[in-house]
């Protein structure tokens, strides 16, 4: 009998929890807007200026400091351009050559 009073208060508390988490109602995160059509979007994000210079900007809240992000956004460059030399690997890539590098992606860091 204690066994199967044990076991039926354990199941009860179980499932109170398991209610009690699904019944919550706000969350930490915002709510994201629906994705707009594709082709309007484009239309109004890109302007006669920015079509003309090949300059992509992307504008991103990261806990990194503007080198660092400046030095990802050029090892991105490289492997996407196929200019990356294989036998480096991002720990071990030679500083002064992604330094070198020339890119058309402009990131903007705030946060």
């Amino acid at each position: 009998m204690r066994k199967y009073l044990t076991a039926l208060t354990l199941c009860a508390f179980v499932s109170c929890m398991f209610f009690a988490g699904c019944t919550r109602q706000s969350t930490d995160y915002p709510s994201l807007p629906s994705e707009p059509d594709e082709t309007q979007t484009t239309a109004a994000s890109e302007s006669e200026e920015d079509i003309d210079s090949g300059i992509r900007s992307l504008s991103v809240a990261l806990p990194y400091s503007s080198d660092t992000i400046d030095l990802l956004v050029k090892l991105y460059y490289a492997k996407e351009t196929g200019s990356w030399d294989e036998t480096y690997s991002g720990s071990t890539v030679d500083l002064t050559y992604l330094d070198s590098i020339s890119t058309n992606i402009v990131v903007n860091s705030f946060g």
